[in-house]
């Protein structure tokens, strides 16, 4: 293997370590502020809170993809009008 990819290798194993770490600390707090004892709501308030600012963006993402695609659409459709009119044309014009 090239040093390049090794290196990359290298930076993608250390990307995965952080990652597994932080998942075995959020387990780790879970554990540890359970939601049962007192005043350890607060920690479910904001992943429920985290999960709403997720859908709500993850909604403003989809509408943005669907206003994209529709002007997509009506482009395309403009786009095969002309065409086909000029084929048409073009089509009398040999008859």
């Amino acid at each position: 293997m090239s040093n390049d990819i090794l290196m990359q290798l290298v930076d993608i194993l250390f990307h995965l370590k952080h990652a597994v770490m932080s998942v075995i600390d959020e387990l780790e707090a879970a554990a540890t502020d359970s939601f049962w004892e007192i005043d350890q709501f607060r920690h479910t308030v904001k992943r429920v809170d985290d999960g709403l600012h997720m859908c709500q963006e993850l909604s403003r993402m989809i509408a943005e993809r669907a206003e994209i695609e529709h002007d997509y659409a009506k482009k395309l459709q403009a786009w095969s009008k002309k065409w086909n009119e000029v084929l048409e044309k073009g089509l009398v014009s040999f008859l």
